[in-house]
């Protein structure tokens, strides 16, 4: 059966959850934890790449646990997704922060989405998720690294390439974008 106005995206989405692809991607609780896996997975296929993979994510921590983890973080300092540790053409490494869908607007793809995450015990402590999690890869730009917002496993797969060939990073996909 052929389908179509299909995107590659709703098909990787498809065979990465098992649910039935659709015209419209449907929200799938756990996706972005999927895609990470999947990303990982892939990773693992290279034997002399080092990564780490965030993991607070994707977890949920008891009161303990939470406050064990904030004393042991950096401040202010989102860690993206998956960070890998390979130098190559003048970068110390890889930081990309995965997403779902793009976390830039449709109508002015230069700017980034709100997502306000609430402290309702200090409502003053409020943050926007997104922002922070840019202003984070600016600063490991600024230090050498390169960085990409990505919501495709397509695209974490040929930007991952292209970094390790030194090639220019032309987005056939169009799923990321490099923080600068």
């Amino acid at each position: 059966r052929i389908i179509k106005n299909i995107s590659l995206t709703q098909i990787y989405f498809s065979m990465a959850t098992g649910l039935p692809t659709k015209k419209k991607t449907p929200t799938v609780p756990n996706a972005e934890y999927k895609l990470q896996v999947t990303c990982c997975e892939y990773l693992n296929w290279y034997e002399d790449i080092y990564y780490m993979s965030d993991t607070v994510a994707s977890v949920k921590l008891t009161a303990q646990q939470a406050v064990r983890n904030s004393k042991i973080q950096k401040k202010g300092f989102a860690t993206s997704d998956i960070v890998i540790f390979e130098p190559r053409n003048g970068y110390c490494g890889l930081f990309v922060e995965l997403k779902v869908v793009s976390p830039y607007l449709v109508s002015n793809p230069e700017r980034l989405k709100a997502q306000m995450v609430t402290n309702k015990k200090n409502p003053h402590l409020s943050y926007d998720h997104l922002q922070r999690q840019c202003d984070s890869m600016k600063k490991m730009a600024a230090k050498g690294y390169k960085c990409y917002f990505c919501w495709d496993f397509l695209g974490f797969e040929e930007l991952f390439k292209n970094y390790l060939n030194g090639t220019n990073t032309n987005n056939r996909s169009n799923t990321y974008t490099e923080v600068k």
